[in-house]
């Protein structure tokens, strides 16, 4: 494997980290919400990701993870968060569950089937 982080190496990472940073690549920008956004939230983390077209259709934004739209408003979510860790931990626990009841590999399949 290239270098990086994966399997337990990444869930380590993300559970050790206040706010894990998603930075989808220019070409997803366009509606492609990438794998971090499901596997941070999976993982039980606080994930502030760049807005991307469609992101809100999958998961609740402010309430299961945040996002911004700018470098600005990156760096004023990054100090906001870290100043509020409840809200941030809410923020989290959220996530993590919308993405068990909706967005496990089990549900997926399930929804695959369903087509069937």
């Amino acid at each position: 494997m290239g270098s990086g982080l994966y399997h337990t190496e990444m869930v380590k990472a993300f559970n050790a980290a206040k706010i894990v940073l998603n930075i989808h690549l220019k070409r997803q920008r366009e509606g492609a919400v990438n794998m971090r956004s499901f596997e941070v939230t999976g993982c039980g983390s606080f994930l502030l990701s760049d807005y991307v077209l469609g992101l809100e259709e999958v998961f609740k934004i402010d309430n299961e993870l945040a996002c911004y739209k700018s470098g600005e408003e990156l760096v004023e979510k990054v100090r906001y968060y870290l100043g509020h860790p409840q809200q941030r931990e809410q923020i989290a626990q959220a996530g993590q569950l919308r993405a068990y009841r909706e967005y496990s590999f089990e549900e997926r399949i399930k929804q695959i089937l369903s087509f069937i």
